[in-house]
């Protein structure tokens, strides 16, 4: 499986998004999912959260900036978050 990330928001996107579509292969071959926002962190360390594919790659290709945590840490911030 192969994962392409096109801005849709670009003429080139948009240009390449149009082609694909134009292909008219069968729906197993191509599948065009778009992501909705991009997932944080804390998003990513709840317990029992499985991301797609997609939205796992995109979270890794994320820059990293500021101080990190452990995921432990934010594990149990998030969960002392929601228990308030």
């Amino acid at each position: 499986m192969l994962t392409l990330y096109i801005n849709e928001k670009t003429e080139q996107g948009k240009s390449v998004i149009q082609f694909i579509k134009n292909l008219h292969a069968p729906q197993t071959a191509i599948k065009v999912k778009k992501i909705e926002r991009e997932l944080t962190d804390e998003e990513m360390a709840l317990p029992g959260f499985k991301p797609t594919d997609e939205e796992l790659e995109a979270w890794l290709a994320k820059p990293e900036i500021g101080r990190a945590s452990k995921a432990e840490t934010v594990r149990k911030r998030l969960i002392k978050k929601l228990h308030s």
